[in-house]
């Protein structure tokens, strides 16, 4: 039964985690003229994960392998010491990770942000264009779109314009709307996405039943009826769906599969915690994925190389989250013009050369 519950809560975290998503980590990357790079991450990590000097990677976005070297700082300083921590307080210290790279391509290809389980692995690539009075650098970092391993699509319970807002703000729906409105449109995104969420669990569950229908003693109804009952329970749950996640009673779950069969006998599935535990780990997926947000900053030639120079410029800020890569691939694309001061001073000096020249011919012509 705690499975059911536990699965309860997800769910209806899952509605408010999107608005609310925990800032995980900071993420900051230095491009250098030539293309190369430094890329640090800033997470916080517990007690243990401090002294025992062993990452857990279930609790962060992401994962580090040996090219990255790890430290810690007391929050606010800019000193850094060898992990693991031995001697200090540890609920004000923040762990980095940093790395240095030749180039972006290889930055990008061990910065695995796995947020659950979901590896996700960005692709980047740097331009330096030379303009003689000024070079255009441009940095691009593409993030893949998540695929969910749901059976119920999104698409089917919300228009694309209502998934975009809903997870990544794009497009802006509430655009010229007042806050009643707004609120209100608010509220028929939630219902839907609600919907899709207890369809979702439904539809697993109506599996889980189904492979093992042979062991459920006096089934109302063959295997093969139940299968064909499946869109009718959905349709219950469809309704139902509000009271599930605002309850988060167990109770009603059983509600709808006896309503639709006459029958308790699917209890013995539904209460089996070794069986729904396979339910709980898909939702928990989901919400970590969707919980999960970077601060994502961007540090570009003309910033004086100052690594996270919050005043320069040429940094530039994003979030990176998961919720947004349910919508699709994200992509970070920040270019800067650099004034060539070397460029103008010779000019300049060329030119007053060549004024200086004509003025003599000028002189001695006479």
């Amino acid at each position: 039964m705690k499975t059911i519950i536990k699965l309860f809560v997800l769910i209806a975290t899952s509605l408010v985690a999107v608005s609310c998503a925990k800032q995980d980590s900071t993420m900051r990357t230095l491009i250098k003229p030539d293309g190369s790079c430094t890329r640090t991450v800033e997470i916080e990590f517990d007690t243990a994960q401090l002294t025992n000097g062993r990452p857990d990677y279930d609790k962060m976005a992401f994962r580090f392998d040996r090219n990255w070297t790890l430290s810690w700082a007391e929050k606010g300083s800019k000193d850094r010491h060898p992990f693991p921590v031995r001697h200090a307080r540890t609920d004000s210290i923040v762990v980095i990770a940093s790395s240095e790279w030749g180039n972006v391509a290889d930055m990008a290809r061990h910065t695995l942000f796995i947020p659950g389980t979901k590896t996700i692995i960005p692709k980047a690539e740097y331009k330096r264009s030379f303009r003689w009075f000024y070079t255009d650098y441009t940095f691009k970092e593409t993030y893949p779109k998540v695929s969910l391993n749901f059976k119920i699509p999104l698409e089917k319970y919300l228009s694309k314009a209502e998934i975009g807002y809903w997870f990544s703000g794009e497009p802006n729906l509430g655009q010229g709307l007042s806050g009643w409105e707004i609120d209100d449109m608010m509220d028929g995104i939630k219902e839907k996405y609600s919907k899709w969420l207890a369809a979702n669990w439904v539809e697993e569950l109506c599996t889980l039943i189904e492979d093992n229908y042979s062991s459920i003693k006096d089934a109302p109804v063959s295997k093969q009826e139940f299968v064909s009952k499946r869109d009718k329970l959905l349709r219950e749950t469809y309704w139902r769906s509000s009271d599930i996640v605002r309850e988060m009673d167990e109770g009603i779950i059983r509600e709808v599969f006896r309503k639709v069969f006459h029958s308790s006998a699917y209890d013995v599935i539904l209460n089996d915690e070794g069986k729904t535990s396979t339910l709980e780990k898909a939702f928990s997926e989901f919400e970590s994925l969707i919980r999960t947000t970077v601060d994502y900053q961007i540090s570009m030639p003309g910033n004086d190389g100052k690594e996270g120079d919050a005043g320069g410029k040429n940094l530039f800020r994003y979030r990176l989250s998961g919720s947004r890569l349910l919508v699709g691939e994200y992509t970070v694309d920040s270019f800067v013009r650099v004034s060539n001061l070397w460029a103008f001073i010779l000019t300049a000096f060329v030119m007053l050369a060549a004024l200086l020249l004509a003025w003599r011919k000028w002189r001695h012509s006479r």
